[in-house]
C-alpha cells in the first residue's frame, strides 16, 4: 500500500462539491435589510426566521456591540462585535432563532441583510 499525499486544495474541492449539493435548491428568495438602535438594554436585532439561509449583521457604531442567539443580550457576553465589525451566519454556522443585542451606551446602531429562502 502506497501513502499519498491529499492535498488541500483536493480537500476544499471535495467540500465544495458535498455543501453545493446539499445546499442545491435552497436559492435566496429575499433579502432584506435591517437596521436595529442598540443600547442598555437586550434589543431583538433579527427575529426566528425558519427560511434563514444566510444574515449579515454589522456593527454601524463607534462602539463594541455584544450578540446572543436565543436568549437576552448581556454586556461582556456572547459574541462581541467592534465598530465596523461583521458577524455572519452561513451554511457552516446556520442558525434561525432569535437574535439580540445589546452595548454600554445609547443609539447605537446595527444593521445588514438576512437572507431566506
Amino acid at each position: 500500500m502506497t501513502n499519498k499525499r491529499v492535498e488541500l486544495e483536493d480537500i476544499n474541492r471535495a467540500a465544495l462539491a458535498f455543501f453545493s449539493a446539499l445546499l442545491e435548491g435552497q436559492k435566496v428568495g429575499t433579502a432584506p435589510g435591517f437596521t436595529a438602535t442598540i443600547g442598555l438594554a437586550s434589543t431583538q436585532v433579527l427575529a426566528t426566521q425558519a427560511a434563514r439561509i444566510h444574515s449579515l449583521i454589522i456593527n454601524d457604531s463607534d462602539t463594541d456591540i455584544y450578540l446572543a442567539l436565543g436568549e437576552a443580550a448581556v454586556l461582556n457576553k456572547g459574541p462581541k462585535l467592534l465598530p465596523g465589525g461583521v458577524f455572519e451566519i452561513s451554511w457552516y454556522n446556520l442558525y434561525t432563532g432569535a437574535i439580540n443585542a445589546i452595548c454600554a451606551t445609547a443609539n447605537k446602531v446595527l444593521c445588514g441583510m438576512d437572507a431566506r429562502t
